[in-house]
């Protein structure tokens, strides 16, 4: 955490240290877990023999953003070692590597201020950052692992290699030249040349960047004096550079294997090269020779590099200058063993855990708003909680939607002092709010860096939380499924604010309870149907999360039928669900109550009259029919008809 003090492995402690006041071999910057290394464009070994785990770009979006180009290597016993800001990468994910092997070449890509190594060490598997050179303070060391002396006096090995990069644009002494356009070089596709110079023997070649296969390609095939071991380096200009993925791959020849070939390929960073615009200000570094690692080549069986412009990026450029071969002295390291180092005491592996024991959420909150949220919360993990420094932990919450979706992710709280296991702490975050009105999950979880809790296992908290300004709970209505036409009922209607405001019962502009009926097609009423409409007022103010059971007349419509019913608040010809709450829907028939017997008469009945009778049915289920024939004398004669089918059916 960036605290402003910065504490050495000696335990000597130095105030106020910015990024700007490292002082190299001595101090550094505050909030940094590694040691920056003096190395300037030159080649970077692995400290011990171990397995690649990360090789590429920290961030593949953002090229300044952390480590850059950077490599990591997990040594098997604990502990694994990462190198930052390379210009280039001579390893790939799942490489079997030896102590003192080459993983690239230093540079300034990444949050860098200028060509370095960042080197770092961490436990695994949660990768906690330690100190490789111990603590040897006079008061407890403040990380929250050991801290062990990990370096050996023997490393196994002397291997050393050219600099590559001390002697300018000069080529090194003793070294074989290729340069483009001369004896020894060739391309494939089309090329372009430029006179510059900064470039070697004053001329280079450029072409474009292709994001598929190759369309160019440019090889350097060196006539070389013997057998042995070379250190082998491209010369990157400051013009037509820009590509920041630019495949070499070298040819070279087994040492144990007469004959036989072997092909290595090596990815190089062209755009922190030169003069470039950095994450702290403008750079110029110049143009750089770049190590692209040790090879064994024989006079019999020609080696060469090959440049290709497939680099998987369209519109930018990629050049070719001169290439060399430096003879190395000592013999290039041997296949890989794991080299002895000192076998750690590991920490206890750490338990993340966290309990939330006393939750001030809200059950609503207003849209696009901050609420201030007490929580205390207890560490049930088997380490401190840091407030600051190296590993400080934080309170994280995010939001997830109705389908449990994480829609936003809050900035993280710090703790204001240190929770040891199984103490606890209050804290007052500032919780913004979706601006989106709806139904979600407020998700409590602690933060230790890049690591969440719960990624390592611990529970989060959920919180229901309602985001709107109005917000809607009714109750059970007890009211009839079937009513009759034109009637009108007394009810109580029992409804609960969940809404963040209070419903004001007076004033100018109260909160009512109102309801409208719908026809099987959904749509409204007309007013002549609908009949008489009336509203319920509230008894009292009704605070969030309080409840009221609201009076109110209900008047049924004027015609049978199948309807619904709906009940909703509003305020000032606002209905509540058009902002964010919810309706009470209720399924009512409408039916008539009908007598049994109905009479008619005629004047004239004589002998071969025909009548007709015109029957409605007004009601909702369907009625049998029949017709009775009362004669003069006292006799009658009964005569059925087909049932008449529900609401409105005529014969």
């Amino acid at each position: 955490a960036n605290d402003g003090i910065f504490v050495r492995y000696d335990g000597a402690k130095w105030t106020n240290a910015s990024i700007g006041s490292c002082t190299p071999g001595v101090s550094c910057y505050d909030g940094h877990n590694g040691y920056d290394l003096n190395l300037r464009y030159e080649s970077v070994l692995s400290a011990a023999a171990g397995t690649v785990v990360r090789a590429g770009w920290y961030d593949p979006s953002n090229h300044q953003s952390s480590l850059g180009l950077w490599a990591a290597v997990d040594h098997g016993n604990g502990y694994l070692t990462a190198y930052g800001h390379l210009s280039a990468l001579t390893v790939s994910v799942g490489d079997k590597i030896g102590t003192q092997w080459q993983v690239g070449t230093s540079g300034t890509t990444g949050s860098s201020t200028g060509p370095h190594l960042h080197m770092a060490t961490y436990y695994l598997p949660y990768w906690n950052a330690t100190d490789p050179f111990g603590w040897t303070g006079n008061y407890p060391d403040p990380n929250v692992v050991p801290d062990n002396y990990l370096w050996v006096n023997n490393p196994g090995t002397s291997y050393t290699v050219p600099v590559l990069s001390s002697h300018g644009n000069a080529v090194y002494p003793g070294a074989t030249l290729v340069d483009d356009g001369n004896a020894g070089w060739s391309s494939t596709g089309n090329w372009s040349t430029d006179t510059s110079s900064t470039a070697i023997n004053g001329n280079l070649h450029w072409t474009s960047t292709s994001s598929g296969g190759a369309t160019a390609t440019a090889t350097w095939q060196p006539r070389l004096p013997a057998d042995g071991y070379y250190e082998v380096g491209v010369f990157v200009n400051d013009t037509h550079a820009s590509s920041s993925w630019v495949p070499y791959t070298v040819y070279s020849a087994d040492p144990n294997n007469p004959g036989a070939q072997v092909s290595h390929m090596v990815y190089v960073d062209e755009t922190h090269i030169g003069s470039f615009q950095g994450p702290y200000g403008w750079e110029t570094t110049g143009p750089q020779w770049i190590s692209l690692g040790t090879y064994y080549f024989r006079t019999a069986q020609p080696g060469r590099v090959v440049l290709s412009n497939a680099t998987g990026e369209n519109g930018l450029l990629v050049s070719a200058d001169g290439g060399e071969f430096v003879p190395v002295s000592e013999p290039a390291p041997p296949t890989p063993t794991p080299t002895p180092t000192p076998s750690p005491t590991p920490p206890p592996t750490p338990v993340y855990g966290f309990a939330v024991t006393n939750d001030g959420t809200p059950a609503a909150m207003l849209p696009n708003s901050t609420t201030n949220v007490n929580v205390t919360l207890k560490n049930t993990g088997n380490f401190t909680w840091k407030a600051t420094g190296t590993g400080a932990v934080e309170v994280l919450y995010r939001w997830l939607n109705a389908q449990k979706q994480v829609v936003a992710t809050g900035n993280p709280v710090v703790l204001q002092q240190d929770v040891n296991p199984g103490a606890s702490l209050t804290v007052a975050a500032p919780v913004q709010t979706p601006a989106q009105e709806g139904s979600y999950t407020l998700q409590w979880d602690m933060l230790q860096g890049s690591k969440t809790f719960s990624q390592q296992g611990a529970q989060v908290h959920n919180d229901s939380v309602e985001v709107a300004r109005y917000t809607e709970v009714f109750g059970p209505l007890p009211l009839p499924t079937t009513l009759t036409p034109g009637a009108s009922i007394n009810i109580s209607v029992n409804v609960q604010n969940k809404g963040a405001i209070t419903w004001p019962a007076s004033g100018s502009a109260p909160v009512t309870l109102d309801y409208y009926w719908l026809d099987t097609s959904g749509h409204p009423l007309s007013a002549a149907v609908a009949g008489v409409n009336s509203a319920g007022t509230l008894p009292n103010d009704v605070a969030p999360d309080q409840s009221v059971s609201i009076p109110i007349t209900l008047h049924s419509p004027a015609l049978a039928g199948s309807y619904q019913l709906v009940y909703d608040l509003q305020q000032q010809g606002t209905w509540f669900s058009t902002l964010g709450g919810t309706p009470l829907k209720l399924a009512v028939t409408i039916t008539p109550t009908l007598p049994k017997v109905y009479y008619f008469a005629e004047g004239y009945t004589g002998s071969g009259t025909t009548e007709y009778l015109s029957l409605t049915n007004p009601s909702v289920s369907q009625a049998s029919v029949s017709v009775t024939y009362l004669y003069a004398q006292g006799s009658t004669m009964d005569h059925s008809l087909p049932p008449l089918t529900a609401l409105g059916h005529r014969r």
